[in-house]
């Protein structure tokens, strides 16, 4: 017959150990003797009783030596019982391992040319089953393998011979099933032994009932079975020791609290405290405590002082006992109630400090959080908080406050944080009461209390920005530190919002949808386009037409425009202003939609366009007026789009009446550069126009015209260089950084085409100018050495030079220019934000030319 033997307890995993332990693993029992009889490995004599008790432990094993040697030599019958009675000898003798190896060899071994009798099977499973439990407790190992191996070991001794399991074996059976989580198997096990060996029922009783506790909901006792009524049948057992009486008593006394009959407690424990030989010993302190936690409960706080002072006084309780750190707690909160907070702070600071590993740790905690937060101590209060909440979860100590008490503190804390308006607080607070639920779905009401709070602070940031007319943030003058720090806490609510949309979805529709529309706005806010589009659209075909679902559309036309998708912005918008076209919405659409028609074809989009524009403009709106931000909006992006789509008269006009109308704006440099350059490629259409032929008047007319187009623009050239460069240059975004690259390179445009369109009306000014367009194109090409545009400078440059005559200084100038040509790639000067037009190209060639006609003729 072969069997799986035991195995050594301390492999990781038993069951990859080979049937029969290796030759080396088998001990022998006559070097054990031996040594036993040496003393080596053994402790030093210490007194009479070691000395006495030596002569016994050599007599046993002498004992077993002899009945191992005569079970060997004995033939040809193998004497079994004689060697599991050795088995038990060296299990006796704590000799774990030896007792192992011999039960695989030779016993095991042998059963292969010796059958074994049944109740002699059930005992060498038996042994097993203890060898490995017990080795394995001894070596502090809690392996589950080994767990498991138990558990089958002893079932096979179970099956061969039922009374093989006395109650020291169901003892360690039930032990075994705890440590496996098998409560309800455990607790079969226990009442399998006997009720004439009540220590053994009663101590794995008790285990299991503390195991039960811990787990608390997710216990699972078995059909009928309850921890409350386990705890009366060890209170009220024949036989049962004080001290477990006394355990079960004080733990229906903690249920009763826990389920809140604080009246019944008291009544049940007071005649179970006269039932007592004294008062003044460490069960009866126990039961004390919960006496004063029982009458705090009920308001009696004088009561509750009195019994917990009893209980705390010298020699009730042991100075490690942690029922006294949690009557430690109960005086503090006492103190707390009473406003006493420096005495509060002193109680739950011992408790704290002498119960740091016990489950006092999370009330004391808990306690210092709270003083520490009415002291006016919110980091202290944070970081003991953080504490409590770490001993609740991580650490999983149980203990009189549990994971709902802490977030009822966390949540007043957090109240009286908003009630002071001290946002970045209440934010910390809710983050704490959200590590609470690390391990489970957080409540909907802490994930909107996250969202509403990271919402407010971003407002917050937000108003701490400066402000355009019309109330809009200036995102040009703001700081980018705060503006970044703005759009994080936006994405933090945009995340918190949509959790507790998701978390509300099925109990509550109009909940869910608010929480949508709100994430989808932080999104927005945030610059997080892509998630806003996907909430957005999730809540526009929730709420259908419904009058925020309209506005909603014109949100998601704008991130959708964002992103560059303007078919998408031109679709949602057009439909909006077809089906609901008196709608504040469907006016809010009008700018977004000129702004779509325009990205998705220019050329042919713009008179659309402008038709929603001017119709904002031309008084078909009641509710439109001057004053108006809408109006205000249309006059502006009017401007701009006559300036991009070459109607440049027609920017000067609109953009000149914003500046007139709103003299804001005269701070604002995308509006002033948009006049600018209208006010300068307008004197270029003037310089096409007047190559015609056309009457002396209107010749004079338009050349006029055209020194006052130039003029403006080199004014706003100049007033657009100093308002940029005035700014710190970490806070100019890309569109600014080009503007002023571009404004310093057109002022010498400006300068030199009104040099050029003077040269025969007035010859002085003319080369005045000349002069002033090489300082400021010299000055541009310094400044912007390393950039491309810098050549257009060389290039006009050299341009002047010609103008005045000056050819050996346009020659010097001409060879800089090819040479920093030279230095460019190809593609360096194609990009469209470069300022070198076809002009340019063209009068530097001709300017060659000319070099190059005045060299060969000297």
């Amino acid at each position: 017959m072969a069997d799986v033997p035991p195995t050594d307890p301390s492999a990781d995993d038993a069951s990859d150990q080979a049937d029969g332990a290796a030759e080396e693993s088998k001990p022998s029992l006559i070097a054990v003797v031996k040594d036993k009889l040496s003393g080596a490995g053994s402790e030093p004599l210490r007194g009479k009783r070691d000395r006495l008790a030596l002569p016994l432990v050599v007599g046993s094993l002498a004992l077993t030596l002899a009945g191992l040697i005569q079970w060997v030599t004995a033939a040809p019958v193998a004497d079994y019982p004689a060697a599991l009675d050795t088995v038990e000898e060296l299990l006796e003798a704590s000799e774990f391992d030896q007792a192992i190896a011999y039960l695989n060899d030779p016993i095991s071994v042998s059963f292969a040319r010796e059958p074994i009798g049944t109740v002699d099977l059930a005992r060498f499973y038996a042994l097993s089953g203890d060898a490995v439990s017990m080795s394995q407790a001894a070596k502090g190992l809690d392996v589950r393998s080994n767990h498991e191996r138990v558990v089958a070991l002893y079932e096979r001794a179970r099956q061969s011979d039922p009374l093989v399991l006395d109650a020291p074996r169901l003892a360690r059976l039930a032990s075994t099933l705890l440590a496996l989580d098998d409560l309800s198997s455990a607790l079969e096990e226990v009442r399998a032994i006997p009720v004439t060996e009540p220590a053994w029922r009663h101590s794995m009783l008790r285990a299991v009932i503390e195991r039960a506790m811990e787990e608390g909901d997710r216990a699972e006792l078995g059909p009928g079975e309850s921890v409350a009524e386990l705890l009366v049948e060890i209170r009220d057992a024949p036989g049962v020791a004080p001290e477990n009486r006394m355990w079960a008593v004080e733990q229906q006394t903690r249920l009763r609290l826990e389920a809140g009959y604080p009246e019944r407690a008291v009544t049940a424990l007071l005649p179970e405290i006269q039932r007592m030989d004294s008062p003044f010993g460490p069960e009866a302190g126990r039961l004390f405590v919960l006496l004063g936690r029982a009458y705090l409960e009920l308001g009696h706080v004088d009561d509750a002082e009195k019994q917990l002072k009893h209980a705390t006084s010298e020699g009730v309780l042991g100075p490690r006992d942690p029922a006294l750190g949690e009557a430690l707690v109960l005086l503090g909160r006492i103190a707390q109630l009473s406003e006493d907070l420096e005495l509060a702070h002193d109680r739950y600071q011992e408790a704290a400090a002498r119960f740091p590993e016990q489950g006092v740790s999370p009330a004391a905690h808990l306690g210092l959080g709270e003083v520490f937060a009415a002291l006016g101590e919110p980091r202290d209060a944070m970081l003991a908080y953080q504490r409590a909440v770490a001993d609740i979860t991580e650490r999983g100590m149980t203990s009189t406050v549990d994971v709902e008490d802490a977030a009822i503190s966390l949540t007043q804390r957090f109240r009286d944080s908003i009630a002071r308006d001290q946002l970045l607080e209440a934010l910390q607070y809710a983050q704490i009461t959200e590590q609470l639920y690390a391990d489970g779905p957080v409540p909907p009401d802490v994930t909107e209390r996250l969202a509403t709070t990271h919402r407010a602070i971003a407002d917050s940031l937000m108003e701490q920005l400066p402000k355009l007319p019309t109330g809009e943030p200036d995102l040009v003058e703001s700081d980018p530190v705060t503006l970044e720090e703005a759009r994080s806490h936006f994405y933090s609510a945009g995340e918190y919002f949509a959790a507790h949309a998701e978390a509300v979805e099925l109990g509550d529709p109009q909940v869910y949808a608010g929480s949508l529309l709100s994430a989808a706005d932080a999104y927005d806010r945030s610059a997080s386009e892509l998630e806003a589009i996907a909430l957005f659209t999730e809540y526009i075909d929730l709420q259908g037409d419904e009058p925020r679902a309209l506005s909603a559309r014109v949100r998601l036309a704008k991130a959708h425009l964002a992103r560059g998708n303007a078919e998408s912005s031109v679709s949602i918008l057009e439909r909006l202003r077809l089906e609901h076209p008196r709608s504040q919405p469907a006016a809010e659409a009008v700018i977004p939609l000129a702004r779509a028609y325009l990205l998705i074809n220019e050329s042919e989009r713009w008179p659309d366009a402008e038709r929603l524009l001017l119709s904002v403009l031309g008084g078909g709106r009641t509710d439109v007026s001057p004053e108006s931000p809408d109006y205000r909006a249309a006059l502006v992006e009017l401007g701009l789009l006559y300036r991009r789509v070459g109607q440049h008269p027609r920017a000067i006009e609109k953009l000149e009446e914003s500046l007139s109308r709103y003299t804001d704006l005269e701070e604002d440099p995308r509006v002033l550069f948009a006049l600018a350059d209208a006010c300068r490629l307008a004197s270029l259409d003037l310089y096409e126009t007047l190559k015609s032929a056309m009457p002396q008047s209107e010749r004079f007319e338009l050349r006029g015209l055209r020194v006052e187009r130039l003029d403006r623009a080199s004014e706003l050239y100049e007033r657009i260089r100093a308002m940029l460069s005035a700014r710190d240059p970490a806070r100019l975004n890309d569109l600014d950084r080009v503007m002023l690259r571009n404004a310093m390179f057109y002022r010498g445009d400006c300068a030199y085409d009104l040099a050029d369109h003077l040269v025969d009306e007035n010859p002085e000014r003319s080369r005045e100018l000349f002069d002033r367009a090489i300082e400021l194109y010299d000055a541009a090409a310094q400044l912007y050495a390393r950039d491309p545009a810098s050549l257009v400078a060389m290039t006009q440059i050299v341009n002047c030079y010609l103008k005045l005559g000056q050819n050996r200084q346009a020659e010097t100038a001409h060879e800089r220019a090819r040479s920093r040509l030279r230095e460019l790639p190809e593609s360096a000067w194609r990009g469209d934000n470069i300022p070198m037009t076809r002009r340019h190209w063209e009068e530097w060639l001709e300017s060659t030319l000319q070099l190059g006609q005045d060299i060969s003729g000297s």
